[in-house]
């Protein structure tokens, strides 16, 4: 009714970061002289068009393009080089620069996986619509890798409370279930200059909750397997492992027994209680174990770091070789 506010209008949705306008000729035939001037000067991009186009079309098609760039942007590829740390800084650069999230002072990335045929479908509706969420514009981004899902999160603030209340709304938001899905949650860190780290972290943190049987893991606290994913391809370390579980191989109560007591931390009354036993049948399971694999003259402390370090080894093995089938 007042054409003389559409010159307001465009100023303040230049300021505000918009990135371009469109109109319907059923409101205007034609927008005042120096409001187009205006968005000329400063590059703003005004668009006509017919009363038979939608904008629920037109927007459809745009977050559809916009998705189509950021697959490139961040694809399968990409982020295999960030978790490898085979990406470069001006690479790495891009990558941010072209991705529909603006970071802000501190980021997060979490990996999450689950075998479910439910979680696949709620993932992919995810990838699809979070560009539409107004909650999460800006600040959260979605991709899929390896089966998984990976969220990227930003936030001013350096606190994690502030990062766990964004992902348990992504959660919420794309009914994605939480109590049958893997998940792996990376260090805080400088977005800008440190994103990979963010992505490589979460993806370790996730394989280390895998193999130890967890429902999720943080980065910080992964312990052992911040080396033992790195160097999974050691010949040593794979010699290393073989050694016991040849020994063992076949004496299924004994190795039951020991991967219990891995994820028990060495604690045998824990240990017993999991495995539904007495802790002196722990202990007699345990000095066996050590009979067979010729370390008898070791304390149990001993025996306990390495046979954690094999067995996790052995079952991280396990996870990297099912993940590399589902890698495309």
């Amino acid at each position: 009714d007042n054409p003389l506010l559409i010159m307001d209008a465009v100023q303040s949705l230049h300021a505000m970061g918009i990135s371009a306008l469109i109109y319907k000729s059923v409101y205007y035939d034609s927008l005042p002289e120096e409001v187009l001037l205006y968005a000329d000067k400063v590059n703003f991009p005004i668009f006509k068009i017919g009363t038979d186009l939608y904008f629920d079309n037109i927007t459809f098609e745009i977050m559809d393009a916009i998705r189509q760039e950021d697959h490139a942007a961040l694809s399968h590829d990409i982020i295999t080089s960030m978790i490898t740390g085979n990406i470069s800084k001006s690479q790495l650069q891009t990558c941010l620069q072209n991705i529909s999230i603006t970071f802000k002072d501190y980021a997060m990335a979490i990996f999450l996986k689950s075998r479910t045929s439910e979680f696949e479908l709620r993932a992919d509706k995810a990838v699809k619509n979070f560009y539409l969420n107004r909650n999460f514009n800006g600040k959260v981004f979605l991709a899929r890798y390896k089966e998984g899902l990976l969220i990227l999160l930003t936030s001013k603030y350096s606190k994690e409370d502030a990062f766990q209340v964004i992902f348990n709304n992504v959660l919420e938001t794309y009914s994605i279930p939480k109590d049958t899905t893997c998940i792996g949650f990376s260090s805080i860190h400088n977005p800008r200059e440190e994103m990979d780290v963010c992505v490589k972290e979460a993806y370790h943190a996730f394989l280390a909750a895998a193999a130890e049987r967890k429902k999720s893991a943080c980065y910080k606290a992964i312990g052992p397997y911040k080396f033992l994913i790195p160097s999974v391809q050691s010949e040593y370390l794979k010699e290393f492992s073989d050694y016991y579980l040849t020994r063992l191989s076949g004496k299924k109560d004994i190795l039951n027994t020991l991967f219990l007591l891995v994820e028990q931390h060495g604690d045998i009354y824990n240990t017993a209680a999991s495995a539904n036993c007495h802790h002196n049948t722990i202990r007699y399971r345990i000095n066996k174990a050590k009979h067979l694999t010729g370390n008898l003259n070791i304390s149990d402390q001993d025996f306990y770091a390495d046979i954690s370090l094999a067995l996790r080894y052995y079952r991280l093995q396990e996870i990297l070789e099912e993940s590399e089938k589902l890698a495309y």
